[in-house]
């Protein structure tokens, strides 16, 4: 039997579900429109974890139970509510730089993909039974409290009982310091928020390769210094940025170990941001007090380096991170990294190579890099609130045009997602992958002032308004051309071949095989199919062919994964009546 659901394979195989259990179930789930996992669960025909671990087995994807997850609420939210309801899905936590997502469909590359793309973090997936991701979701997006549980109310009338008290805030000293406490708890939420930079263990690394010689005078201090300062402020993705400052630190020192201390976003303690050196993956799990018992913390508060060539005889060195990573320092410098004065963290330098000393050079080096690293770390927050808001503005066009009238709700996302197929087998840079993405999210912007939706002057409507806006800019032409075909009698301008953007060239035919596809019954998609085939050359870039049909096989697949779609529904219904009884089925 061909099993539109692969989940169902090992529950068969193994026997924990019969025929007669799955006709009735699929019987149940065509005339209630119910996913089909939700049927036999709730029937008591199929316990959860049994499912759950059907689900493991046939995608190669670990599953979990989301009402046993203990999820931080500022954990949720690094999903937007509107993204996570569009592709079912939620993040439940973050694991070695990874957020850690669960899924109704832990396979659906193009939901991951987008995750990647609108949150910067590469995603660890989790498969998970439908109903109960749901409710989680409807908690995590409801209440306000640090964590969610199966127990938390996702009821506004009951949401103050469930609150726990606010953590006081740091407020930092200036004349302006309500304004510019609200700034830095900003700026650390959003540093924060910066996927984990990856450590470098201390073999990887090459002390003193050669960003400062030894022996420099004051002269080649100042160009090498210019050099480094012009090098960060061009480094706008924060990752790699504090990756560089870290690899800079450790040249310039001649240490054993780097690392950049930042604030917690609620101004009570501090936080391992990114290490390179000895223990660094181990130190970046340390979190500890913002106080004056530390060097770090003292560094901070009073504005001031700290260079203590004997860690021993000084009380301010907590000992308890030493002891925390198995790791004993000696020799340490402390930096503030201060934004306009105030204090977003500290660069440390760790254990002068040799067995020598910190010296006035190394704290004057330090101190320069320390200037510059601010003020890259600020730019590189600054776009990273463009690119954010770049991409709300995205979610919040798509959630527009899915509530108005002549656009299907799931059409802009299926377009997107074919098209990202189509991409990826031609090789797509990710640049042009993201415009891709977004430009099909949006390309029936236009309909939205037309009278009829099917006018196609909405593809040169959709481009004109997106073309008032810089930030989008590079994906008007692909809205606006998407309705140009090959052979040059396309609207609005009768581009033929290459004078057609090649993106918008790929749209156009990923939309027409989502539109002309859901038009017809399963029986007759092959037939439609062929009628697509025929317009290469006319319609469409014949170019694309392969991309088409690789594409239409990853998407069948996809199709067949999902729960509760009539159509396959009706199919295994119809092939589980049709087959003859097995031993192995009953």
């Amino acid at each position: 039997m061909s099993q539109p659901f692969p989940w169902l394979e090992p529950l068969l195989k193994e026997k924990q579900l019969s025929r007669k259990e799955l006709q009735a179930a699929l019987t149940q789930s065509t005339r209630t429109s119910q996913p089909l996992e939700k049927v036999l669960v709730e029937s008591g025909r199929l316990t959860r974890e049994a499912y759950l671990q059907a689900l493991s087995t046939a995608t190669q994807i670990p599953s979990m139970d989301v009402r046993e997850a203990r999820i931080h609420y500022s954990t949720a939210q690094i999903v937007p509510q509107s993204m996570a309801r569009r592709f079912n899905l939620l993040c439940v936590g973050r694991e070695a730089g990874r957020i850690v997502v669960a899924m109704m469909d832990p396979q659906d590359t193009f939901a991951l993909e987008y995750v990647r793309m609108r949150t910067g973090q590469e995603i660890d997936p989790r498969g998970a039974y439908m109903p109960d991701l749901m409710a989680a979701m409807d908690r995590a997006y409801s209440v306000t409290v640090d964590h969610i549980t199966a127990e938390t109310p996702s009821s506004p009338a009951t949401r103050q009982t469930a609150e726990e008290p606010e953590a006081p805030r740091f407020v930092v000293a200036s004349p302006e310091s309500a304004k510019r406490g609200r700034q830095m708890e900003m700026l650390w939420r959003d540093l924060a928020a910066t996927q984990s930079t990856r450590v470098i263990p201390l073999g990887l690394t090459t002390p003193g390769r050669g960003v400062l010689p030894a022996d420099a005078d004051e002269a080649q201090a100042l160009r090498a210094m210019v050099e480094i300062g012009a090098e960060l402020a061009a480094t706008l993705d924060s990752e790699r940025l504090i990756a560089r400052i870290l690899q800079i630190c450790l040249d310039l020192t001649h240490s054993e170990a780097c690392s950049l201390i930042l604030i917690g976003e609620g101004g009570n303690d501090l936080y391992f941001k990114g290490s390179i050196g000895a223990r660094a993956e181990e130190v970046r799990q340390v979190r500890f007090p913002f106080d004056e018992h530390s060097v770090a913390g003292y560094s901070i508060k009073h504005r001031k380096s700290m260079r203590i060539n004997d860690v021993d005889v000084d009380p301010r060195h907590n000992k308890d991170v030493d002891k925390a990573v198995d790791f004993r320092t000696r020799s340490l410098l402390a930096v503030p990294v201060l934004w306009q004065g105030e204090p977003l963290g500290v660069l440390e330098a760790v254990n002068k190579l040799e067995n020598r000393r910190f010296t006035e050079t190394d704290q004057k080096y330090l101190e320069l890099l320390s200037s510059q690293a601010a003020v890259a770390l600020s730019n590189s927050v600054l776009v990273g609130r463009l690119q954010n808001f770049f991409h709300e503005a995205v979610d919040l066009l798509v959630d527009i045009l899915e509530s108005a009238d002549g656009i299907s709700r799931s059409h802009l996302v299926e377009v997107a997602r074919f098209a990202s197929e189509m991409g990826r087998y031609l090789h797509l840079s990710e640049p042009e992958m993201e415009r891709l993405t977004y430009a099909s999210l949006l390309h029936d912007l236009g309909k939205t002032r037309v009278e009829n939706p099917e006018d196609p002057a909405h593809a040169l409507l959709g481009g004109e308004i997106l073309s008032r806006f810089r930030i989008f800019a590079d994906i008007a032409p692909i809205v606006r051309h998407h309705h140009e075909r090959f052979d040059g009698t396309g609207f609005p301008e009768g581009l033929q071949g290459e004078q057609i953007p090649r993106l918008a060239r790929i749209l156009a035919l990923a939309e027409t095989w989502v539109e002309e596809l859901a038009q017809v019954d399963l029986e007759e998609r092959p037939k439609q199919m062929d009628s697509i085939r025929s317009r290469f050359h006319s319609w469409f870039d014949p170019d694309l062919r392969q991309a088409f049909e690789y594409a239409t096989e990853v998407l069948r697949q996809g199709a067949a994964r999902s729960t509760g779609t009539p159509d396959h529904l009706g199919a295994l219904l119809t092939s589980v009546q049709q087959e003859p009884p097995r031993d192995a089925l009953d």
